[in-house]
């Protein structure tokens, strides 16, 4: 038995590889589905795999034949692929019809009489279904199967199983009189259809019958069973696709015997005269521009704004079908290289989260690289263009380079090793100055369709290029499907353009061209024209399906037809239009399948590799598929599948034990003939190994594609390529589950193989989801709940330390400080065990950070100082730095002591840490380090009232958040700016901004310093007047603070609550007790800084009581005690009013 794993041979009988230990999946000699260790039942057919388990190697070709020589073995692997297809996916009507109380007629009847009233009966009924082309799968006994849409699809499967069951009645019921009539009995029949997916060929194991298998007959059996004699009954899958073709009776909704679900039925009662069908179901594009003349000349028009040095954007979105591609094709019509840059790229299904996989291509295509060349002459391209447009070489090569995947050993220049988020922010700028210099010389129109499958960093990159086009020569062409939501809004410079269906007459202008300006009859134009409802791919599937068909004859000069129209057919659903385009292919459909299976576009090299076939009949063959409309050229030695979903379609029409063979071949093919694609885009690997059940080493090719995601900050990516994994890693666990107790205890090693396995994603997830979705996202606690899970009875701290150290991020901002604080203490002792001062540096922080949460500040303090003092001390021995786990360790310590430090009664010394922390972010240019030393840049800013440093720190943030995905951070930025604004006085909804940040800060399950933004907010509505929503929202800041226990800005929260007594209550000596206990804490505490808030209260409350001599005491002793800080807006007040005291007599 051979291992799909490492294709090591063993002998047969085996239930696990000899070589790698991979559970060895068993053949099923009925089907051939390849099912997991342990089955003794095919999972695909039932069949019993005991019973052939003395067969199992002959199915090998290297075992029947160990001679072949490797042309045999070539021809081996084609017949594998082609002309071997015992069955496949479609969509199908299946009708069932059968005779009413036939045992009671075979008791009236002679049995040679009976026989011959059955055999009218099925020639009766064989006579219609062959009328209407389906297809007769089984007579059983009374009854009769049949299948429309098998062997060969029509765009009207359903409309035509319902005519012939119709007329079906009606047959029978003339040979009911006759029956009735010689035979003195009655005869009647019922008939039921549905319409659904099923896998249909021979059934194997010496069963030639053609049979469709899955729910669809089995369900058109039991609708059957609901008929009234001679009736008629159809599923509501059935009844969409015919009722506009047919009167329907609504029958109610049943309860079959055997399905779980209920079913709605419904009883054709008659065709109507002129059927109209409103075609609703999603279409594709390539079409004869017809309509779009408005859409175009916008499009032009953009066009010479941008010549004037006027950037445009197009954006241009439509549903599948509605000429997206044609329109901007037309537009590059008049787009020549003289005076104009073209720049294209794709979004592709199988690449949205490849890294800058349209980017990378495009460049490539440009450059003119090619996998063939050196690595030398691959340089040379790079520096031909970039020395074209006067870029600076030894900056932005090695960056275009490592882009691209080119080598630079042995070249002048050397890899800038740079961090990957800065590595990924100057590719950005050197991609971006590029393009710039480019529209310097001329107009550069850069296209991109198919956004809704770009990548999120390609994305990202696009963004970039928007905002910088509105003063340049530059324009935009992109196009999307409306399900993708661009981000751009209503901006200057960006122009929407929605397709929508055209009108009759566009409608008529575009089947004439599309029969070559022949007219077609004016009844057939019409009826067209009503079943396809202006979209354009309908209509142009329909009337290629109408010219291809035998109704009408091509004369001179025109189409006539050649019978009534009332038997015309015309597609009434998408599916079954493109595998009636499938079906007629040929011998050429198989290859079609089989690429469908690399993806949209492919490879020749590939697809020649996979196939094994000469190169003379591929080229055959794929030529047939060009001239078919089935996929498109791109360049020399690409195609494209024409339509996404033609490329579905053919996918999905290949069983999964096919299409697993098939994605089998390909990973072995990528892996020992394309080793630098499988290297430069994982993902593609993990994806066929994944289809092809070959788990383990799709597993593994997911966690690198996602670690290589994350080394570029692509953390959208990486998070998909995760949960792949994981999916994938779980089927191989179930895999795992059907085997014996015996073989588990004996396996125990490969348990722990798996968890480690997990543990490695579950932790990567955890970091992943934190980085862009936000500390407190729910998978982020999922993610590391189950990584510490599965952490118990591992004593590697390198293994444990980062999913701890998530762990105490993710209950830290949710303001969960007891468990923080005990998970920062298991921190400790795992570090300080270690003896890794990278760990105990990372510790240390986390413990002082939770002692500043939690409100400790001269323990903070005294952790955070030494913490900082190691870390620079480690730093002058090493001469670089380590970034944690989110953001760097040395930032983190400098914000969290700036925060300290300003809540000690050090605003100066605060403020000088937090810049550092800043600076020190910027120059390591990571992203995830900048947002966190911004926001407490910000949060000292507004503790010392520079209300101008708020604003502009938190416009900065809002942006650096938006363009990483940093939801956490983006939320705080806008209440932020909102706040500054209002406190400014600028605009007039700052308060309804703030409020909607704040719902959207909290939503998200982030509960670290809400107390705080709730206490500003609190502030803010008082100061507006609204002293009720004041008094609510400072109250459930204070309920925050006592359930969390994170007491930081609890001083503040109290004195706001003693001033509501004050100015809004009125209820001075209810204040004076609040604003004392106040005082009393923040001096227990050591929160010098909020004492004088305080104070300042407390002294104009006692002036208002005439107290002036306790006022001017307070204030005296408090600003007595200040070092610093003397520009800071409380210093200023609590100066200003002792002054006044001063000043007055005493």
């Amino acid at each position: 038995m051979r291992c799909n794993q490492c294709d090591f041979e063993g002998p047969d009988g085996m239930k696990f590889c000899g070589n790698c230990g991979q559970g060895l999946q068993q053949n099923c000699q009925s089907c051939g589905f390849e099912n997991p260790a342990g089955f003794k039942f095919c999972g695909q057919c039932a069949q019993s795999l005991e019973a052939t388990k003395n067969l199992s190697g002959v199915s090998k070709v290297s075992e029947l034949k160990p001679e072949l020589s490797k042309a045999e073995e070539a021809s081996a692997d084609t017949e594998l692929f082609f002309g071997n297809h015992e069955a496949e996916r479609r969509q199908i009507t299946v009708l069932f019809c059968d005779i009413v109380g036939s045992s009671a007629i075979s008791e009236k009847l002679d049995p040679e009489d009976f026989r011959e009233v059955l055999r009218d009966y099925r020639e009766s009924c064989n006579t219609v279904i062959k009328k209407y082309d389906g297809y007769i799968a089984q007579f059983l006994g009374d009854g009769v199967l049949c299948y429309f849409g098998y062997p060969h699809a029509h765009e009207d499967d359903a409309h035509r199983a319902v005519a012939a069951a119709l007329e079906l009645l009606t047959n029978i019921q003339l040979l009911c009189k006759k029956v009735e009539q010689n035979r003195g009995v009655s005869l009647s029949v019922r008939i039921g259809a549905h319409t659904g997916l099923v896998v249909v060929g021979e059934v194997g194991g010496g069963d030639k019958r053609t049979v469709a298998l899955g729910a669809t007959p089995n369900l058109a059996a039991r609708i059957q069973d609901q008929a009234r004699p001679d009736s008629v009954v159809i599923s509501a899958a059935t009844q969409r696709l015919i009722s506009s073709a047919f009167e329907c009776e609504d029958m109610g909704v049943f309860d079959l015997k055997g399905f779980s679900a209920p079913v709605r039925l419904h009883q054709p009662i008659r065709a109507y005269p002129n059927p109209h069908k409103l075609a609703d179901e999603l279409c594709l594009d390539s079409l004869p521009l017809v309509g779009r003349d408005q859409e175009l000349k916008l499009l032009i028009g953009l066009l010479n704004e941008a010549n004037e040095e006027r950037g445009q954007v197009a954006l241009v979105s439509g549903e599948p079908g509605m000429g997206k591609s044609r329109l901007i094709n037309a537009a590059k019509s008049g787009i020549d290289s003289t005076h104009y840059f073209l720049l294209e790229c794709w979004g592709r299904a199988y690449y949205q989260n490849s890294y800058m996989h349209p980017i990378i291509e495009l460049l490539r295509r440009e450059m003119y690289i090619e996998g063939a060349q050196s690595e030398r002459q691959k340089l040379r391209r790079i520096e031909k263009v970039l020395s074209v447009f006067g870029l600076p070489l030894g900056d932005s090569i090695p960056l275009i380079a490592d882009l691209l995947n080119v080598d630079l050993s042995g070249s002048k220049y050397s890899s800038l090793r740079l961090a990957p988020p800065q590595n990924k922010q100057k590719t950005f700028q050197a991609l971006e100055s590029l393009i710039i210099a480019m529209s310097g010389q001329r107009t550069v129109v850069i296209v991109v369709e198919d956004l809704h499958w770009i990548d999120p960093s390609s994305l990202e990159f696009l963004n970039l290029i928007i905002q910088r086009a509105s003063a340049t020569r530059i324009l935009l062409m992109l196009s999307y499907r409306n399900e993708f939501t661009p981000a751009w809004g209503n901006q200057s410079g960006i122009t929407h353009l929605m397709l929508t269906r055209l009108n009759q007459q566009d409608t008529f202008t575009l089947i004439n061209k599309i029969a070559g300006d022949k007219p077609l009859p004016k009844e057939l134009l019409k009826q067209i024209a009503e079943k396809t409802d202006g979209t354009p791919y309908f209509i142009e599937e329909t009337t290629r399906m109408v010219l291809e068909s035998d109704l009408v004859i091509e004369n001179n000069d025109r189409y006539e037809l050649r019978r009534p129209l009332s038997s015309l057919s015309i597609p009434s659903t998408l599916r079954d239009s493109l595998m009636a385009k499938i079906d007629r292919l040929g011998p050429a459909k198989e290859l079609a399948q089989l690429s469908s299976t690399l993806g949209r576009e492919f490879a020749v090299e590939l697809l020649e590799a996979v196939t094994s076939r000469g190169e003379g009949q591929l080229h055959e063959d794929l030529t047939q598929l060009v001239v078919a409309d089935i996929i498109d050229p791109l360049g020399q030695s690409f195609f494209s599948f024409r339509h996404a979903l033609i490329h579905e379609v053919a996918y999905r029409s290949l069983l999964k034990s096919t299409r697993q063979k098939f994605h089998r071949r390909i990973a072995t093919i990528l892996r020992e003939k394309f080793p630098e694609l499988v290297n430069e885009n994982p993902e593609i690997q993990a994806h066929h190994c994944t289809e092809a059940g070959q788990l383990e080493e799709a597993v593994f090719q997911w966690l690198s594609a996602a670690k290589r995601a994350m080394q570029r900050s692509a953390n959208i990516e990486a998070i998909v390529h995760l949960t792949r994994g994981l999916e994938t890693l779980g089927r191989v666990k179930v895999a795992d589950e059907s085997l014996s107790t015996e073989e588990e205890s004996a396996n125990s090693n490969r348990h722990q193989f798996i968890a480690s396995l997990e543990l490695a994603f579950q932790s990567s997830l955890g970091l992943a989801l934190m980085m862009s979705k936000g500390y407190a996202a729910p998978g982020v606690e999922l993610a590391y709940s189950r990584a510490r899970e599965l952490c118990k009875g591992i004593s590697d701290v390198g293994t444990v330390f980062p999913v701890l150290c998530g762990l105490w991020g993710f209950y830290l901002v949710r303001s969960k400080m007891d468990t923080a604080l005990d998970l920062a203490s298991q921190l400790k002792s795992l570090a300080e065990v270690s003896g890794n001062t990278k760990y105990i540096d990372e510790a240390n922080r986390a413990m002082g950070s939770t002692l500043f949460w939690v409100g400790r500040f001269p323990e903070a303090w005294t952790v955070l100082t030494e913490s900082g003092q190691k870390i620079n001390s480690q730093e002058a021995i090493s001469g670089r730095r380590t970034p944690s786990y989110t953001q760097d360790t040395r930032v983190a310590n400098l914000s969290d002591e700036a925060c300290v430090l300003q809540l000690r009664g050090y605003p100066d010394k605060a403020l000088e840490k937090a810049i550092e922390s800043l600076h020190l972010a910027d120059k390591m240019a990571h992203p995830f380090s900048q947002a966190y030393a911004r926001h407490f840049v910000c949060c000292v800013s507004q503790l010392r009232g520079d209300l101008g440093s708020v604003l502009k720190q938190a416009k900065l943030q809002i942006a650096l958040a938006g363009s990483y995905e940093f939801s956490f951070w983006r939320s705080a930025g806008k209440m932020f700016e909102a706040y500054a604004n209002e406190c400014f006085g600028h605009g007039s909804d700052n308060v309804a901004l703030y409020e909607e940040a704040l719902n959207s800060y909290c939503d998200s399950g982030n509960q670290l310093a809400s107390a705080y933004f709730r206490t500003l907010f609190a502030g803010l509505l008082f100061d507006q007047g609204d002293l009720d929503r004041a008094r609510q929202v400072n109250n459930e800041a204070l309920i925050q603070i006592e359930s969390s226990g994170e007491r930081w800005f609890q001083v503040e929260a109290m004195r706001i609550n003693a001033m509501l007594y004050w100015r809004g209550d009125n209820q001075l000596l209810k204040a004076e007790q609040a604003y004392e206990e106040t005082l009393d804490f923040a001096r227990r505490q050591g929160a010098n800084f909020l004492i004088m808030r305080v104070a300042i209260d407390l002294g104009q409350l006692w002036i208002a009581q005439n107290k002036d001599d306790e006022a001017r005491q307070l204030l005296r002793t408090t600003l007595d005690d200040v070092a610093e800080g003397y520009k800071t807006q409380d210093y200023r007040n609590a100066t200003r009013l002792l002054a006044q005291l001063e000043t007055e007599p005493a």
